[in-house]
């Protein structure tokens, strides 16, 4: 027999679960989004919708439900209103914003010699502090 306590505490518990499930399944819907901006240089708002719900329609369904027209709707909006933060650059910027700063393959190639960079620098953070942990011993 269970206690009523401790279904009660469940029952409390469930929305804060809901909803850290819900904003992973919106990050990975963001970072999907960002994936099709740095595939499609320049890409519109059209285009972007019509690669997410093609491309990622279980990430895009998950988020907006099973209807097309509402999930494209939804991505519509999301395109001028939605931001997503990027790690690489540390910059937020709405999806139309990220299309226009990566309009091209030249702004595409400079982006990723960022990453590059940000990756030797990682490594390079990395090691330091494994040096000065091992001198601190």
């Amino acid at each position: 027999m269970t206690d009523m306590t401790d279904d009660m505490m469940a029952d409390d518990e469930l929305p804060e679960v809901n909803e850290a499930i819900r904003e992973e399944v919106l990050d990975i819907l963001r970072r999907d989004g960002f994936e099709v901006i740095l595939d499609n240089p320049g890409i519109r708002c059209k285009e972007w919708v019509y690669c997410l719900v093609e491309g990622y329609a279980r990430d895009v369904y998950n988020v907006f439900g099973e209807g097309r027209e509402n999930a494209s709707a939804s991505l519509a909006q999301w395109w001028d209103m939605e931001n997503y933060y990027d790690r690489t650059t540390r910059q937020t910027k709405s999806f139309y914003e990220w299309s226009e700063t990566l309009c091209n393959e030249s702004a595409l190639s400079l982006y990723e010699e960022l990453v590059e960079a940000n990756e030797r620098i990682n490594r390079l953070e990395e090691a330091l502090e494994a040096a000065l942990a091992k001198g601190r011993r």
